[in-house]
Order: structure tokens, then C-alpha cells, then sequence
């Protein structure tokens, strides 16, 4: 009887009360958000290009705009997925999957502007909030899509040349990820990197405002400097460029980053919504480590120092003790150093000695592949032979974190004086054990 009251009551407030009718519809619909996980026009994010977008007419696909993205409603299904051009007066299906991924897609009138929103109702009748969805669409005769592709095709030449001088030419001083942080990066890329090849679409151009954003679609392989291992993956990014008198400017790129690897978590403005873009993808860490991570982790800079770094380097300089300059190594930035003061160990005549924290232990004559270091029986004080060749010396530092040496090729100059050529590994995350 209760229930049957409660039910009549709610039905005539519906019919009696004109003001409820339009709230309805989202009853039971739970407060889970509805909206978009991203939306594109033609490859291009909506977020990226500010509600406002000026299209090249050659950027067109066989003449078409496609509005593409995937759609999010919590714990209820897609109902309909809905693209109003006119500005929210008239709206029309577009095709969707169960997962919420939909496409719509139509032959503009290039002389006209469409006023674009994209509405996403669940089966509860809730939907999202239409104004976080909408960019106005016209287009232009600007050729400022082959301006885009020239600068695009120099900075891909660049680095495949290894050339960060000439690359920074084509990047803006107000460069969004800091200019001389990607300048660095470029240079740990190239030392980590062999034989990069890149191969690029450009998918589209659209202006905003003063800015220009281009979605591409690239093919990558390369080479690790230090393991010799190839790696290749392929995959849709964007970048934004300002237009002046020097052409186009790069002025940030995206997530997943095909330039400046190494601190992409500093340098990307953002990581592509792209649903080709599900797979691993190169990560350089700090230390010049190459391996494959996925967008979330290479974006928050998740585990980007945690594996293993390798690579070769020899040492020569050295001096009779007292002196200030003597060539030695760390471990902890993977560098070179000539400066004792700021060595983790360095070599004087045959013999590596080491500072405060860092001690040493010679192995003999054993494998670097899968070897497992002791924890104890360190050397604190150093004046460890480095002369035989094939001899491994592990390394403790202060921070309870290890590296190994292997001998490779010691060359006495004569006079107590030597070039030593060692092989390395090291592992940041403190682990005993080298693959």
C-alpha cells in the first residue's frame, strides 16, 4: 500500500508540475560523471584547440570532418551519443560501441563555420555538461599545413643526424617544457641512441588563436647505445607552433614524445588521447637506459630511474697524489669526471681509489651477465688493481646502490701511466644482481 502511494504521489507531481518535467530524466541516474574520456576533430583533441579552430581545406579527409572520441558514464550504459553543428539548435546520431567509442562524420560546407557539440546520454537519461564538449570549425586557403610539415621534416632530420644545434633552430625560446631542459635532453637521447630512423604522417593542422596544432602519426626503431638492442614502436602524437617571420616554431609536443626522450615527464605538455596509442613506447631514464614503458608511467615519471643503465668509458688522466685532477666515473648521473672532489672513484697510475662512501672489491675474472655482487667485503679505502684484463671490480655507494666494472682493454703508456677501458652496469634500485 505504501509503495503504491509513494508511486502515485511521484506521478502527479510529474504531470502537475510543469518546472520538474526537465530534471526527470535523471532520476536513479547515480553520480557518476558523465562525459568524454577525449574527443578529436580529424586527430585533433578538442582540449587542444581552445572551442576554436580554423581548418586547412586540403587537411580534410576525402572532404570529410570526423568527430571522434570515447565516451564516459560510470556505472550505466551508453544510451546515444548525439553531434549538434548548428550550435545545440538541431542535434544527429553518431554511431557507437558498447566501450563508448563513437564516430561521426560529415562533408562540410567550407564556407560555412559549424558550431560543433557532442552530447553523451546514458541509459538513465543523464548526460554531460555540453559546453566541455564544443569547438567552432571553419577553414581556411592558408597553406600553413606545408609550413607545419617543413619544420616537422628538419627537426626529424636533426635528430636522425644527432644534430641538437641545428634542431634548436626550429624551437621557440618559449618553448613550453623550457627550451634548455629539451636541449639537454636532446643530448642524452643521442648518447643513449644508435641508428634512429623516424618516419612521419601529418595527419592535421588546425589554428587556434596564434598557435598551430599538428597530429601526426610515426614509425620509430632505433638502437641502444649501450646493450645493442633494437627497439621499434609506432604510435599518433601532437605539437603545437607559432608562425612568424622564421616559419614555424615548435612551441611544446605531447606524450608520447618522439624528441627529447629523456625528460619527456618534464618536457611534454600532455599525453595524446588517441586510441592507437595502447602500446609501450621508448623511455630513456636519466642514467641513459633504454627500454619501453606505457604512457601513464613515461607521463608521471613513474620508475623512470629504477632499471638497470650500461655503456663503456675509459679513464686516463691521473696524477701523483696530492692533486685535484684525475679521471674517474659515477654511477649515480652516469658521467665522466675529471675533478676528484666530484668523482664517486677515479684512477691514479693502475689503481682505482675512491671518495667517502664508495668502496670497492675485485671479483677476478668472471662474467658481467648474470652476476650476482656480495653485500659485504668492500673496500673503503681503494688502491684496487685495474690492470688485468677481464677482471670485474664491484662497486658499493653510499646510497647502498651497485655497480660493476669489467677490465676490457688495459694499455700501459709507459712510466706507471694507463688507459683503461671498462665495460659497465649499474643498478639504481639497489639490487645485487645484474642480467
Amino acid at each position: 500500500m505504501k509503495t503504491k502511494l509513494l508511486t502515485l504521489i511521484a506521478f502527479f507531481l510529474l504531470v502537475l508540475t510543469p518546472s520538474l518535467h526537465a530534471k526527470w530524466w535523471i532520476f536513479g541516474g547515480g553520480e557518476e560523471e558523465v562525459g568524454f574520456d577525449y574527443i578529436s576533430i580529424n586527430a585533433l583533441s578538442f582540449d587542444d584547440v581552445n572551442k576554436e579552430a580554423v581548418m586547412l581545406k586540403e587537411s580534410l579527409d576525402k572532404g570529410y570532418l570526423h568527430v571522434r572520441g570515447k565516451a564516459r558514464t560510470g556505472k550505466n550504459p551508453v544510451g546515444a551519443i548525439t553531434v549538434s553543428l548548428d550550435g545545440a539548435k538541431t542535434w544527429q546520431k553518431a554511431k557507437f560501441e558498447k566501450d563508448g567509442g563513437f564516430d561521426f562524420s560529415f562533408e562540410p560546407d567550407l564556407a560555412q563555420t559549424y558550431d560543433i557539440y557532442v552530447k553523451v546520454i546514458d541509459t538513465a537519461g543523464k548526460a554531460n555538461e555540453i559546453e566541455d564538449a564544443h569547438v567552432k570549425v571553419s577553414f581556411s586557403d592558408v597553406d600553413f599545413y606545408t609550413l607545419i610539415g617543413e619544420t616537422l621534416g628538419k627537426l626529424k632530420t636533426y635528430y636522425e643526424q644527432e644534430d641538437d644545434v641545428n634542431f634548436m633552430r626550429y624551437v621557440s625560446q618559449d618553448f613550453e617544457g623550457d627550451d634548455m631542459t629539451l636541449e639537454r635532453a636532446l643530448r642524452k637521447d643521442f648518447s643513449a641512441l644508435e641508428d634512429i630512423r623516424l618516419d612521419f604522417t601529418l595527419n592535421n593542422v588546425a589554428m587556434s588563436g596564434n598557435k598551430y596544432y599538428a597530429s601526426i602519426s610515426f614509425n620509430r626503431s632505433v638502437m641502444a647505445s649501450s646493450s645493442g638492442t633494437s627497439y621499434s614502436d609506432r604510435g599518433v602524437t601532437e605539437f603545437t607552433f607559432a608562425v612568424g617571420e622564421k616559419g614555424a616554431m615548435l612551441l611544446s609536443m605531447k606524450n608520447p614524445l618522439i624528441f627529447g626522450l629523456t625528460y619527456a615527464a618534464d618536457i611534454a605538455s600532455g599525453t595524446t588521447s588517441s586510441a592507437q596509442n595502447s602500446q609501450l613506447y621508448l623511455s630513456i631514464s636519466d642514467s641513459g637506459s633504454v627500454t619501453q614503458r606505457n604512457l601513464a608511467a613515461i607521463a608521471s615519471d613513474e620508475g623512470s630511474n629504477d632499471f638497470m643503465s650500461s655503456g663503456n668509458f675509459y679513464l686516463q688522466v691521473s696524477c701523483t697524489p696530492p692533486c685535484n685532477t684525475a679521471d674517474g666515473f659515477n654511477f649515480s648521473n652516469d658521467e665522466k669526471t675529471t675533478l676528484i672532489s666530484e668523482s664517486e672513484f677515479y684512477k691514479e697510475g693502475g689503481l682505482l681509489f675512491v671518495n667517502a662512501g664508495t668502496s670497492l672489491q675485485n671479483l677476478g675474472n668472471v662474467s658481467l651477465s648474470g652476476l650476482t655482487v656480495p653485500s659485504a667485503g668492500y673496500d673503503a679505502f681503494g688502491g684496487i688493481s685495474c690492470t688485468t684484463l677481464g677482471d670485474v671490480i664491484a662497486v658499493k655507494l653510499a646510497n647502498n646502490t651497485y655497480g660493476v666494472l669489467k677490465v676490457t682493454n688495459p694499455i700501459d703508456l709507459g712510466g706507471g701511466s694507463w688507459r683503461v677501458y671498462f665495460d659497465y652496469k649499474y643498478n639504481p634500485n639497489g639490487s645485487l644482481t645484474f642480467p
